[in-house]
């Protein structure tokens, strides 16, 4: 079996360019449902460096297309209690997909308490300093439906 840290080091060799669909050859999309797998493997004591390795590189490429939701959201979501490593990527670093996440945790039954305080996550994201400009518009998009929602 292979180690977590063979994984991560294979994670790490993905590049935007993989995930390019004008590149005939580009595999990233695969590789990452190879590599989601042999993580999915892994024992759930490794849980959070699997999050980790997952966050980052939902971080570093935040401008590529990793699927919606795709291998990194549906083996992400099979780890229990996955949140809090969600949030401390957004507060990392908001991108498209990590706030995709966010507003599907919004969609759940939470406290009113919760709900403020993801939307707070939200909204901070609009300002963030590390955000692109598709991630605040992102975030702005889900703000608007979350307060349509409660509206």
């Amino acid at each position: 079996m292979i180690s977590v840290t063979d994984i991560a080091k294979d994670f790490d060799t993905l590049q935007a360019s993989d995930f390019d669909d004008n590149i005939v050859d580009s595999n990233g999309m695969e590789r990452l449902r190879q590599l989601t797998g042999e993580l999915s493997l892994l024992s759930l004591k490794e849980k959070d460096i699997s999050l980790e390795i997952m966050f980052k590189l939902m971080e570093r490429l935040a401008d590529s297309d990793l699927g919606s939701p795709g291998p990194l959201v549906h083996t992400i979501e099979k780890i229990p209690d996955y949140e809090q490593a969600l949030f401390k990527s957004v507060g990392r670093k908001p991108t498209p997909l990590n706030l995709w996440m966010l507003n599907r945790v919004l969609n759940t039954s939470l406290s009113e308490a919760a709900r403020q305080r993801l939307l707070s996550m939200l909204q901070d994201s609009l300002s963030h300093p590390l955000a692109s400009t598709s991630a605040k518009e992102e975030a702005q998009t889900f703000l608007d439906f979350q307060n349509k929602r409660s509206a």
